[in-house]
């Protein structure tokens, strides 16, 4: 072995040799099995490993047997038998728990001339049927047993105990199987038919069956394997579908115990075979059934779900009805403060207009009083005639104008107009004429005091704003008019 080296010997102990065919050689080690290869001096190992059923079932190899139909047949201690498959270059295991061969520890074994297999265990020398994949003969011959054959077909196995030689085609054993009964049962430490014979409704009997309380979960339970060869020497095996993985071997026990067993159903099989390793055809059946506790029952997680789900509903429904009462408080307060700005926007929408108004009131206030600074704060005097005006003013700015001048030669100029439209734009007439009198009607005649005046206000180019102007120039007893439109002038 050169460790490292995947082609190299798998252990340098060597325990077994088989000539495979002409350029190949088995080898096996203490540490698995090698196939030489005499042309490239290299191994093809093989190993066991625990999570690959198909893989060799012992590391340590004790024997290699080649059959006479070609097959390899490898023991292993503590791994019972393989049949290695060259196809597919993997291993069928035979061993106690699945095959009921009476040790896994094999130390050797041979071929007879019908076929079967002799391996000696460490319980005894058996012989082993591949064609079954059971063992029906042992030889109370336990322990490490060497083994060769004859050329006449007599076998020979030596060891501790001396040597055994004798001929496979003469042995004679009891081919009848062992009858195997159920012949107590416990519940909880007490016999079940004491229990209550009426309500558990069991029998001892084959394939009865029992039904048990949750409680009831501790068995004890001992069997009878009835063989009267050798009787000593009979085997038990049994499995609990349920519970076991496997068949258990209990050799030549013959009770068992379980404890502390979940609900449920469970089948316990049970199986024996005579000293001649004959096995019973069938095996017993008996049904344990283990009632659930009321609050695991299928009755008992429905109430569990409809609880949950009214449960569930509920706080669906307290949440719901939450949420509508906060979504109507917010609705509320939404309403609450959308009344309140809008009353809000609605002051200050008031206020706004209110100071609009009272900024135009105050505008068209401050313009009339303009307007009425424009006219005559004292009346002229003039010999020979008695002056008084009256005017009654609009709330808003009018076009109304009246106006006073006396020339350098005493003639009193008279003038009398109304301006179109109201506010800014009558003010702005009466502003204009108002300028124009005061500085050009004592200095021109009347007609061309009123053309310039005319002929300056188109000037300007104000559009459509006009004024009806009447201009009256009176001397001693003489009065000089000239009015447009409207303006009339009414001589006493």
């Amino acid at each position: 072995n050169i460790p490292g080296n995947s082609e190299s010997l798998p252990d340098n102990s060597v325990y077994a040799l088989s000539e495979a065919n002409e350029n190949e050689i088995w080898v096996g080690t203490n540490g698995g099995l090698g196939l030489f290869n005499k042309k490239n001096e290299s191994f093809e190992n093989f190993y066991h490993n625990p999570n690959d059923k198909s893989s060799l079932s012992g590391q340590q190899v004790s024997c290699i047997l080649k059959s006479k139909n070609g097959s390899f047949w490898i023991s292993s201690y503590g791994g019972g038998l393989n049949k290695f498959d060259p196809d597919t270059k993997t291993f069928q295991r035979f061993t106690s728990q699945r095959n009921n061969i009476p040790n896994n520890t094999v130390y050797s074994l041979i071929e007879d001339d019908q076929g079967f297999l002799w391996v000696s265990t460490a319980k005894g020398i058996a012989r082993f049927s591949p064609v079954t994949g059971t063992y029906d003969y042992l030889i109370d011959l336990p322990g490490n047993y060497k083994v060769n054959k004859f050329p006449n077909g007599n076998i020979i196995f030596s060891g501790p105990r001396g040597m055994l030689v004798f001929d496979p085609n003469k042995i004679k054993y009891n081919s009848s199987p062992p009858i195997v009964s159920l012949s107590k049962f416990n519940i909880n430490s007490e016999v079940a038919s004491q229990v209550n014979n009426d309500s558990l409704k069991y029998s001892l009997a084959q394939k009865g069956s029992v039904e048990l309380n949750h409680f009831q979960n501790d068995l004890d339970i001992e069997f009878t394997v009835a063989h009267y060869s050798d009787a000593s020497k009979n085997i038990l095996s049994v499995f609990l579908e349920g519970y076991d993985n496997n068949w258990r071997s209990l050799g030549s026990v013959r009770n068992l115990n379980y404890t502390n067993l979940d609900p449920g159903k469970y089948i316990l099989k049970a199986k024996g075979a005579s000293a001649y390793g004959v096995w019973t055809e069938e095996p017993i059946l008996f049904i344990i059934i283990i009632n659930p506790p009321w609050w695991q029952t299928w009755w008992a997680y429905v109430s569990y779900v409809l609880v949950g789900l009214g449960f569930l509903y509920s706080i669906r429904s307290f949440e719901l009805k939450r949420q509508q009462k906060n979504a109507a408080i917010k609705e509320s307060k939404l309403r609450a403060e959308t009344a309140e700005f809008q009353a809000k926007a609605a002051e200050a929408q008031s206020r706004v207009i209110q100071a609009e108004n009272d900024r135009k009131s105050q505008e068209l206030e401050e313009a009339r009083q303009l307007q009425l600074s424009m006219l005559p704060k004292v009346l002229p005097k003039v010999d020979n005639l008695e002056i008084s005006v009256y005017m009654k003013t609009a709330t808003e700015v009018g076009g109304d104008y009246y106006d006073f001048a006396i020339s350098d030669d005493g003639t009193l100029n008279v003038g009398v107009g109304d301006a179109t439209g109201h506010g800014m734009q009558a003010g702005t007439i009466v502003t204009l004429l108002k300028g124009l009198f005061t500085s050009e009607v004592s200095k021109k005649e009347l007609l061309i005091f009123l053309r310039d005046t005319s002929n300056a206000m188109k000037n300007i180019e104000l559009g459509r704003l006009m004024m009806a102007f009447s201009l009256l120039k009176i001397k001693d007893n003489y009065i000089d008019n000239s009015h447009y439109w409207h303006i009339i002038v009414c001589i006493f």
